[in-house]
């Protein structure tokens, strides 16, 4: 049987008012019954301490006391050696029942006055009671499931809109709930909701941009091409001529094999999405990368590393934050001026890691979207898919990617992956 919310509630619901309410019936009955018991015990004991107080007891006046007293009462005098104190008993006679007190004479030595009462309507009536009470228990617990059925259809009405607004969502139609016509409980589930549909929209806007940059990117230069090759047809060339263009097909055929290189690039990062979580040492994880970087670049930059953090370990996937930290430096280093200097920095602020690298050239338009696809800044040659990788990765393990101008005084740009701890 499949879990069902409703069906729990209704069954969990049921068995704790049916549990509530057999335990107060039986509270109240057993209130009852000990309530009367003690009222009839009290009785009898006033009972026979009138009788105690009468002086010269006889046989016929006992009896005729039995009578005007109260009706189904007997008194009688027993003769019997033990202690002296009041004892209270009950019994069942005929399908009849009777409560009984000996209480010890004080005018007749070793003997106790026995008045028995026959108790069997007050218990029928009892019993009546207690019939009532489990009736009326029954009652109240069809309307408590009646209620409950109807409160159940309640709570799950804004589950049933969830539903029908998600199976009605495309990708060309995601729409975000109203918290207004929701229900207060529900207002932090319409929150949640509401930031996955806003990130499924702007992951399908990323997405067809990249789709519409990647057939521009392709379309250019392959109309170059066949421009060029066009043209060279149209009459005899001299061999200069069609050098040239030879060479401005391959330089052409370069750019697509760069670009066709990026969107495979793309293609290993969704597969490394499913990598499973690992602590990694974040120090130790950037100066691996650091050193292999120092060594390409180690004729024309330095790249110097300030480490402010020691034996932090972050739960992430290892090679999702390589390539993000990769694509970084790789970056500033292709923007870095001859001979200057690139910081890589880590330090830890509150909750939080800051990994920036620093590169002194040429600055950025803090208004534009630079990790947008195929956005390109400066004069170097790319296809302008490595910061999209990056925010892609960064968005993946659940950080933040950010670019800025320096503000020490010099030209440059500062990239920061701020993850938290």
């Amino acid at each position: 049987m499949k879990f069902s919310i409703q069906r729990e509630f209704l069954t969990r619901l049921i068995v704790a008012t049916s549990v509530f309410l057999f335990a107060i019936s039986l509270f109240f009955y057993n209130y009852i019954l000990t309530t009367i018991k003690s009222d009839i015990e009290n009785n009898l004991e006033l009972n026979a301490k009138l009788v105690n107080n009468l002086n010269k007891l006889d046989q016929k006046s006992i009896t005729m006391l039995g009578y005007f007293l109260e009706n189904r009462t007997s008194i009688d005098i027993i003769f019997i050696n033990k202690k002296q104190k009041i004892y209270h008993s009950n019994y069942k006679k005929d399908g009849r029942s009777f409560y009984k007190i000996e209480y010890p004479s004080t005018d007749i030595k070793n003997s106790f006055i026995t008045i028995t009462k026959d108790m069997t309507t007050t218990f029928d009536t009892i019993d009546k009671i207690f019939q009532n009470l489990f009736i009326f228990a029954f009652i109240g617990l069809f309307f408590v499931i009646l209620y409950a059925v109807t409160i159940s259809k309640v709570l799950t009405l804004p589950i049933n809109k969830f539903s029908k607004l998600i199976a009605n969502t495309d990708t060309n139609n995601i729409q975000t709930l109203d918290k207004a016509t929701m229900p207060y409980e529900f207002h932090p589930i319409v929150v949640s909701l509401n930031k996955l549909a806003n990130k499924v929209k702007s992951h399908i806007l990323y997405q067809k941009e990249l789709y519409i940059g990647i057939t521009h990117e392709l379309k250019t230069p392959l109309s170059v091409i066949k421009l060029k090759n066009d043209i060279m047809l149209k009459k005899p060339r001299t061999i200069e001529q069609y050098k040239e263009t030879l060479l401005l097909n391959l330089s052409e055929t370069d750019k697509m094999t760069n670009i066709v290189s990026s969107v495979m690039e793309m293609g290993r990062q969704e597969a490394t999405k499913f990598e499973h979580e690992k602590y990694i040492d974040v120090a130790s994880s950037v100066k691996v990368v650091v050193n292999d970087f120092s060594f390409i670049a180690q004729k024309s930059y330095k790249i110097k590393l300030k480490n402010n953090i020691e034996n932090i370990k972050l739960k992430i996937q290892p090679t999702m934050f390589s390539q993000i930290v990769q694509n970084l430096l790789q970056n500033a280093i292709k923007f870095a001026k001859e001979n200057s200097e690139i910081i890589v920095s880590l330090e830890k602020q509150q909750q939080y890691v800051y990994i920036k690298i620093i590169n002194e050239g040429q600055t950025i338009d803090e208004s534009v979207d630079y990790f947008a696809p195929f956005i390109r800044y400066g004069d170097k040659q790319g296809v302008g898919l490595g910061l999209y990788l990056s925010k892609n990765a960064s968005d993946t393990i659940g950080s933040q990617i950010y670019l800025k101008n320096r503000d020490d005084g010099l030209d440059g740009v500062v990239a920061t992956l701020k993850i938290i701890c």
